[in-house]
């Protein structure tokens, strides 16, 4: 599948909220204008994609089965002045694990090793993911001896909300592009931090310092989390996870492509 997302999308400036936006300038269209451009070429509903972009860049417009559909489409939102990028919506990250060495000319985790000269783009993001565990509980509800059932199983819920950091490295092709993820990385050679926290945000405040200036750092997923959609049971069904990881592996990679395309403004 192939997703088609728009990343880059001046609106018209407006003193009102929602999408009664101001009359279109020249140059830039309003919200409503850009939902209906948006809803035309996609043939959505023109509700569902109103929603789509109330939410931060990049905007998730359609998923292709055919990828000429899916540049097709591409073309046409770039004719029509938006930026705008595709790829696979379920392309990997090679995710890594260890002490984050970082040399004069590459940085090395474990027995990987990777130039900074491959580093192409770098996008942070939060990863959001929220734990309902199911306690079954015996209630009593009858003191009657005669009774059969005296007691009656009642579910109790608890849920538990956890957020951690991570970094995409976009590279250059001779080798898969790399995740990074908080709780796994840390820095060597020096004080690593008491927690995962501060672990990752040493090795990777380390790396940015060596990584070429002119390489694009976007860190707008740190703060503009994606919608939790992915869940998964464990626990004989007991425990239900909701997790933000595969849209942020997708919006990680729908910017870096933006960046390399030329299809992106800084946050």
């Amino acid at each position: 599948m192939h997703a088609v997302a728009v990343t880059r999308a001046r609106l018209a400036a407006s003193p009102l909220a929602g999408y009664r936006d101001a009359s279109p300038t020249d140059v830039t269209p309003t919200r409503e204008e850009l939902a209906r451009i948006i809803a035309e070429l996609t043939k959505r509903d023109l509700y569902s994609v109103r929603l789509r972009l109330g939410q931060p860049l990049p905007w998730l417009v359609a998923v292709e089965s055919d990828e000429a559909r899916a540049h097709a489409l591409l073309a046409e939102l770039r004719r029509r002045g938006l930026g705008a990028v595709t790829c696979r919506d379920d392309a990997p990250w090679a995710q890594r694990y260890g002490a984050l060495a970082l040399h004069d000319d590459a940085l090395s985790l474990g027995d990987v090793h990777i130039p900074y000269a491959a580093i192409r783009v770098i996008v942070l993001a939060t990863i959001d993911e929220e734990t309902s565990r199911e306690h079954v509980e015996l209630v009593r509800v009858s003191n009657d001896p005669r009774s059969a059932e005296p007691y009656m199983p009642v579910s109790r819920y608890r849920n538990e909300t956890s957020r951690s950091r991570v970094a995409y490295l976009e590279l250059d092709g001779s080798q898969p592009s790399v995740r990074l993820g908080q709780g796994g990385i840390s820095l060597a050679g020096s004080d690593p931090g008491r927690t995962s926290f501060e672990r990752f945000e040493r090795a990777i405040e380390a790396l940015l310092a060596r990584i070429p200036e002119h390489v694009p750092r976007d860190a707008r997923l740190v703060e503009a989390r994606r919608v939790r959609q992915g869940f998964s049971l464990r626990g004989d069904g007991r425990e239900r996870i909701t997790s933000n990881v595969r849209e942020t592996d997708l919006a990680a990679r729908l910017l870096a492509r933006a960046w390399l395309e030329g299809q992106i403004d800084p946050a």
